[in-house]
């Protein structure tokens, strides 16, 4: 097998096997590398969905202590707001102003 020095040339004659060997193995060492950069975006998106459902876990929990404390105690009456005692009715001998006096 001849191996000619200009690409044209050798576009005629069949690819020697390690030639054939080494774009293979390119081919798959490519692969590889895009197939772990898969796996590690999935193992990140993974970790991600953990997070979320841990955090809807702890709010369907708090919810729940909740309902059970609502339900648990009966409920209390309003409270009741006390009303201040009426004022002792002042001397009616004076006016509202001070310099106005009724005559008694």
């Amino acid at each position: 097998m001849e191996r000619s020095a200009t690409p044209e040339e050798n576009a005629q004659n069949p690819a020697s096997p390690d030639v054939e060997m080494a774009v293979r193995l390119a081919r798959a060492e490519a692969s590889l590398e895009a197939l772990k950069e898969i796996v590690e975006l999935e193992r990140k998106r993974a970790e991600e969905l953990r997070a979320e459902r841990d955090r809807w876990a702890g709010i369907a929990e708090a919810s729940q202590r909740q309902i059970t404390h609502l339900t648990a105690k009966p409920p209390e009456p309003p409270a009741v707001i006390p009303m201040p005692a009426p004022e002792p009715v002042a001397d009616r001998s004076r006016g509202w102003w001070p310099w106005s006096r009724r005559a008694v």
